[in-house]
C-alpha cells in the first residue's frame, strides 16, 4: 500500500474508515480527514495524519456541524495547525488518540453534547484539550504535557469530569475552568 497525499472526506452515514496504519499528508489549507456535516455513525481508526508539509494551515481531522455518533480511535495527528476539530456535534468519542506538535489545540470542541476523550496523549501542542460551550464532557486517563498554553481548558460548559488524568509541564495553566457548572476533577494532577 501507499500513504495518501490527498485528503479524505466521509460524506455518508454508517461508514468505517480502517486506516491500516497508513498516513495521510494534507497539503496547505487542507484537512486530512473531513467528516461531513450531518453524518451519523462514523468510525475512523488505526492511522496517522501528518501536516508536516504546511503545519500552519492544515487540520488533522474535522468533524462537521451536526455530525453525531463519531468515534475516532487509535489515530495520531501531528504537525498540523489543529489536531482534531469538532463543532456543534453530539456523541463524539476520542479513544487512544495521540496529538503532538500541533500549532494550536490537539483537540478543539465547541457547542457539543456528550464528548468523551479517553486514554489520549497530547504533547507539544498550543493547547492540549479545549472544550467550549458544551455539556456532558469526560476526560479520562489522559496525559497532556509540554504544551505552550493550557493542558485542559473547559469554558462555558456544564457536566464535566476530568478523572485519572495528568497535566505536566505546560507553560500556562494546567487546568483552566472558566464559567463551568457541575463538574469534578478526581485523581487528576498538575505538575510543573
Amino acid at each position: 500500500g501507499t500513504d495518501l497525499i490527498n485528503p479524505l472526506t466521509i460524506s455518508g452515514s454508517s461508514i468505517t474508515l480502517e486506516m491500516n496504519g497508513y498516513t495521510i499528508f494534507p497539503a496547505a489549507n487542507q484537512t486530512g480527514i473531513t467528516i461531513s456535516s450531518g453524518v451519523e455513525d462514523v468510525r475512523v481508526f488505526g492511522g496517522l495524519v501528518d501536516g508536516q508539509a504546511s503545519p500552519a494551515t492544515t487540520t488533522g481531522i474535522a468533524v462537521g456541524v451536526a455530525a453525531s455518533d463519531v468515534r475516532i480511535e487509535d489515530v495520531t495527528c501531528v504537525s498540523c495547525n489543529e489536531g482534531i476539530v469538532a463543532n456543534v456535534m453530539r456523541n463524539l468519542v476520542l479513544n487512544r488518540v495521540i496529538a503532538s506538535n500541533n500549532t494550536m489545540a490537539a483537540i478543539s470542541a465547541a457547542d457539543g453534547d456528550c464528548i468523551y476523550v479517553t486514554d489520549g496523549i497530547f504533547r507539544n501542542n498550543g493547547l492540549g484539550i479545549s472544550v467550549t460551550r458544551s455539556s456532558n464532557i469526560l476526560i479520562l486517563r489522559c496525559l497532556s504535557e509540554l504544551n505552550t498554553l493550557v493542558g485542559f481548558s473547559i469554558s462555558e460548559s456544564d457536566n464535566f469530569e476530568i478523572i485519572d488524568s495528568t497535566v505536566r509541564a505546560s507553560n500556562g495553566d494546567g487546568i483552566s475552568l472558566d464559567e463551568v457548572q457541575e463538574g469534578i476533577c478526581r485523581n487528576t494532577f498538575t505538575t510543573f
